[in-house]
């Protein structure tokens, strides 16, 4: 039995198919499929008039003549074809901007569909099993920890920031103390996500994925206290953030802009308290324009 992948390939046989259809279609409409076709020279009316004699209905003379449509030329033929071309890109475009916008529609609506999935799920474990009051080893946190994981992931990076203002006021990711922390955020992806001025001081970030998520739109992120250590927050731009005491110790700030940021108190990347920091002038890649212009 001959494989899918010995078979000839489809498309070109269609190509030549369509390819010799059309020149059939132009032979016989230069020749003797002219009349019906109306490429080629032919006759399109025939008119018979019939002179008499005054008084009489003898005819005195019969004249015929024909009203022919020339050949379509070259030039015709560019005419029809620039005016189709620019036809169907206009129709193509307005298509084509038409279904952009349709998949943005639906993409949206999927991922508010997907936030308030979420917001259902975890207001069903806080109240019918008892999150908010649980134990450290308790299996309802385990099961909060992974909707959140996957839950900021398809509510999308404009709705991110609904889930982790939900779980800070609800006192499930405020806690400085492991134990007493409902759901842990270590490691989440946040990229692209927008946390301007939202408050959230003293949140457990460490290892969380900020690449990109402050951009210049998005500054005045309030992370006073925050423990951001081993964060990845290559690009972000941090101007005029608080991150005052936060802690950054092992995060990548890679080309992150931390113009006008207060980190008075804040632990740097190496270790350093941030004015001891300032005063080694060893940077290294540890963000740039730092601190207060």
């Amino acid at each position: 039995m001959e494989s899918l992948l010995d078979a000839p390939p489809v498309i070109p046989q269609v190509v030549w198919i369509v390819g010799v259809v059309i020149l059939l279609f132009l032979l016989l409409g230069y020749t003797i499929g002219a009349r019906f076709i109306g490429f080629g020279p032919h006759v399109v009316k025939r008119t018979t008039s019939v002179e008499y004699e005054a008084g009489s209905d003898v005819p005195v003379k019969t004249t015929e003549s024909e009203e022919k449509q020339t050949g379509r030329t070259i030039w015709d033929w560019m005419t029809v074809v620039t005016i189709s071309a620019v036809l169907a890109f206009v129709a193509i475009s307005y298509t084509g901007r038409q279904a952009q916008q349709q998949q943005y529609i639906q993409e949206q609506q999927a991922k508010n569909a997907a936030l308030l999935a979420y917001l259902d799920a975890m207001s069903a474990l806080m109240f019918d099993r008892n999150l908010l009051t649980s134990n450290a080893n308790d299996a309802v946190r385990d099961v909060a920890r992974a909707r959140t994981l996957v839950g900021l992931l398809s509510v999308g990076p404009e709705n991110a920031r609904y889930v982790i203002r939900f779980l800070y006021e609800s006192g499930s990711i405020k806690p400085k103390i492991p134990e007493d922390r409902i759901i842990d955020l270590t490691e989440a992806n946040l990229t692209d996500a927008d946390l301007q001025i939202m408050p959230l001081k003293g949140i457990d970030l460490r290892g969380a994925n900020l690449s990109d998520g402050l951009d210049e739109n998005k500054r005045g992120a309030i992370l006073k206290q925050a423990d951001l250590q081993g964060a990845y927050l290559q690009d972000a731009d941090l101007k005029r953030a608080d991150l005052r005491d936060a802690d950054l110790e092992g995060a990548d700030l890679q080309d992150a802009d931390l113009q006008d940021a207060d980190l008075e108190g804040a632990t740097m990347p190496n270790g350093q308290k941030y004015e001891d920091w300032l005063k080694s002038g060893d940077h290294g890649d540890d963000g740039k324009h730092s601190g207060p212009s």
